[in-house]
């Protein structure tokens, strides 16, 4: 059976590649190609306190205040903590 398209390829794991691909783009500095990668993540494991503090600061630097604001209501909804300076 063959994996489910996503926006990192076919894969077995898109999830954990999905984050190692966030991770790997934020470090490199590549922080506006992190955003479509985040945004299909967020709609997959939202729980995901790593992945919301990248959502926030990938949206930070790119300007995008509605992704903050999602990322922050997603955060409020959960277990999860963000520290998000204003």
């Amino acid at each position: 059976m063959r994996p489910e398209w996503t926006p990192i390829g076919h894969s077995r794991w898109p999830m954990a590649d999905g984050m190692s691909l966030v991770a790997t783009l934020r470090y490199a500095g590549r922080v506006t190609e992190e955003l479509p990668h985040i945004r299909w993540l967020l709609k997959a494991i939202a729980s995901e306190s790593l992945l919301l503090r990248y959502a926030v600061q990938a949206a930070k630097s790119n300007g995008d205040q509605p992704l903050v604001k999602d990322v922050i209501e997603l955060d409020l909804g959960g277990n999860t903590h963000v520290c998000v300076s204003r």
